[in-house]
């Protein structure tokens, strides 16, 4: 803690998915919703 992370313990979220990509928004939208009940709310 407290220190520069160094390029191998970065994490890459930017990367790009060719798999399992979700395309219909009420899917999205409703993986929102079971997320936020995970968060207790």
């Amino acid at each position: 803690m407290g220190e520069t992370a160094t390029f191998y313990q970065m994490v890459h979220t930017l990367d790009y998915e060719d798999v399992d990509i979700v395309i219909d928004p009420k899917e999205q939208f409703e993986f929102y919703q079971r997320w936020l009940k995970s968060l207790g709310g």
